[in-house]
């Protein structure tokens, strides 16, 4: 199997991930907390590290996949 392939299997499974998977357990999580636990999660939530964390998969998975292709088209 190419490296290619791979690639892109890696960076479709890292947007799926950011894009629908984490964001579904936390809400999840987040139903089964008090009120006040839930206003501590969300205002550690809009923290710069929190938000980054959630913000990474989507470009990251983006990456993946055009590196992939760039690896698929110049793979001879």
């Amino acid at each position: 199997m190419p490296a290619g392939v791979l690639i892109i299997a890696v960076g479709l499974l890292t947007i799926a991930w950011g894009h629908w998977l984490l964001p579904r357990r936390l809400r999840r999580v987040r139903q089964r907390f008090s009120p006040a636990a839930r206003d501590l999660y969300d205002s550690r939530m809009q923290r710069p590290v929190a938000r980054l964390f959630f913000a990474l998969p989507l470009p990251v998975g983006t990456i993946s996949v055009i590196i992939g292709v760039v690896f698929l088209l110049t793979e001879v």
